[in-house]
């Protein structure tokens, strides 16, 4: 049953949202094919919320990362998932 609704959205083209996400301390950025043309959406992240790749204010990171969502769907609310590549600042990475 799964895999025959599966090949009718395949037939449909009905495809989730799938991107990029870049996250640093001062913005989250977001990046996505749609029909052939790359689009993008970005927010800016509050001081004080993030510092070296690490989340200090849990509530205004979801916040921010709810305004993004926002801009992906174009103002419109959705509960869709959203495939993600995440691209993390390498501040605290370790490399040998």
């Amino acid at each position: 049953m799964k895999a025959t609704f599966q090949k009718l959205l395949r037939f449909l083209k009905v495809r989730g949202v799938s991107g990029g996400l870049s996250v640093t301390d001062t913005a989250l950025a977001f990046a996505w094919s749609d029909a052939g043309t790359w689009r993008f959406a970005s927010v800016r992240v509050p001081p004080g919320v993030m510092l070296r790749g690490k989340v200090l204010d849990s509530a205004q990171c979801n916040e921010a990362l709810a305004a993004l969502r926002l801009q992906i769907f174009n103002g419109r609310k959705s509960d869709a998932p959203i495939q993600t590549i995440v691209s993390l600042g390498s501040a605290e990475a370790y490399l040998q």
